[in-house]
């Protein structure tokens, strides 16, 4: 965690937020920094932590994943492996 993220102003926090969220995930948050701190918009404000959960689930997928993909494991390799052999018939004659 960054050192000065503690020492944020809770607006300045909650607006970088909005720009990682934003930048990173595509995902722009309906709620500005005056509606988030106020007391109501409780749909609001579970519908943005409902989208963060599914946000989280997929970027976790996606590292599940890629670390699949990049692993390579011992073993019979597949027949896409196998080099290609051409034959042709030759006529000596």
């Amino acid at each position: 965690m960054h050192p000065d993220v503690k020492f944020m102003p809770d607006n300045v926090f909650y607006k970088n937020i909005c720009l990682i969220l934003c930048d990173l995930f595509g995902y722009r948050i309906d709620m500005t920094p005056k509606q988030f701190f106020d007391i109501g918009f409780a749909e609001k404000k579970l519908i943005l932590i409902l989208d963060l959960y599914d946000i989280l689930k997929q970027s976790r997928k996606g590292l599940k994943i890629n670390s699949n993909l990049v692993r390579v494991e011992p073993g019979v390799p597949y027949a896409a492996d196998e080099s290609r052999k051409e034959y042709q018939v030759v006529n000596h004659k």
